[in-house]
């Protein structure tokens, strides 16, 4: 009975310093769960086996490996989105370059070399996007002395054919500057209704136009108004 009784109390003594520890990792060992330790048989720790419909490491590893998938893609998408460009004008490198579509004129003059001595450089926004197919012309200082800001930005910047206001008629067919009405000659990039009327009063007075370099004769027609209409017009057969 003695036996039994120092038994019982040795198991209680036990029982309370499992507790105590358990209860010290949990409160000081900054742990929310206790370990689950199991024994074997001869009182020696052995591993839990992993219960096989656990996937909750399996999906978590799945996870991050498909965010840094969507991550490359989305990388690669970026950077393959490009816009070709043409640069001329007063620039030291004029030719076809390929920027990103998120470029800015300013990187296209950099692509093209930079600006020459005699570049007008601060007539034009420099900041603007680039467009796919856009052709981005450098005036120099004497061709933007008489004209608008308006005009000088329809220069700078030649919008592909087909997505301007002008260049959607004209892409259809080019204008005969000979023929064409005050209101065909102003779907012609760079043509204002009083270029338009200008046009009409010169060939009344000097007659038909032999060659479309011709228009330079008129007053505020300069050449870098003409590199941007050239491509649109004709003085027919």
């Amino acid at each position: 009975m003695e036996k039994k009784s120092k038994i019982a109390g040795f198991c209680l003594i036990l029982a309370l310093i499992v507790a105590g520890g358990i209860y010290s990792s949990t409160v000081f060992g900054g742990k929310s769960d206790p370990e689950v330790v199991q024994l074997n048989d001869e009182g020696k720790k052995q591993e839990i086996p992993k219960d096989p419909k656990d996937t909750s490491e399996e999906l978590a590893d799945i996870t991050i490996v498909n965010e840094k998938e969507v991550s490359k893609e989305n990388l690669e998408q970026e950077l393959s989105s490009e816009a070709v460009i043409h640069v001329c004008g007063e620039v030291n490198n004029p030719g076809v370059y390929t920027l990103s579509e998120k470029a800015r004129v300013v990187d296209a003059i950099e692509a093209a070399g930079g600006v020459t001595k005699d570049a007008a450089e601060d007539a034009f926004n420099q900041a603007a996007l680039i467009t796919d197919g856009q052709r981005i012309y450098v005036p120099n200082k004497k061709e933007v002395e008489t004209l608008s800001d308006a005009e000088i930005a329809e220069v700078v910047l030649s919008t592909p054919i087909g997505k301007g206001k002008n260049d959607e008629s004209s892409n259809k067919t080019k204008v005969n500057i000979n023929k064409a009405t005050k209101e065909e000659l102003m779907t012609i990039p760079g043509i204002g209704e009083a270029k338009a009327l200008s046009i009409i009063s010169y060939r009344t007075e000097h007659g038909v136009f032999s060659t479309i370099e011709e228009l330079q004769n008129i007053s505020g027609i300069k050449s870098a108004v003409f590199n941007r209409m050239k491509d649109f017009i004709t003085v027919g057969k």
